[in-house]
């Protein structure tokens, strides 16, 4: 349980320090600075600084799966004279929101290519 809990520091340390500096200009001792453990204990978690941010951008894909999820759920909810594109625009909505609202999204969008 205590690996489980320092694993979520990091990350929610990650997570922080990518948004507010960049994923370039964040070092792991940023943020094992940030989450108060040492550096052994990072690479005894991730391999490297790009594994970490592998693992928050794996976490956005799930959301935006999830939101594609919600727009299949929606469509087969649909009355049968209600435009399959209404759901398409949900969903496009919904993501550009989440763009918009969260600046750890736009981030790992920006780093991720």
């Amino acid at each position: 349980m205590y690996a489980e809990q320092t694993r979520a520091d990091l990350v929610t340390a990650a997570r922080k320090l990518f948004v507010d500096n960049g994923f370039a200009d964040t070092s792991v001792e940023a943020i094992t600075g940030a989450a108060r453990v040492s550096k052994g204990t990072f690479y005894s978690h991730f391999p490297d600084k790009k594994a970490m941010f592998a693992e928050l951008y794996t976490e956005l894909l799930q959301q935006v799966g999830a939101l594609g999820d919600a727009t299949c759920e929606a469509l087969r909810a649909s009355e049968p004279d209600q435009p399959a594109i209404t759901a398409v625009a949900d969903l496009t909505h919904a993501f550009l929101r989440r763009t918009i609202d969260d600046p750890l999204h736009r981030e790992l969008m920006a780093q991720a290519p």
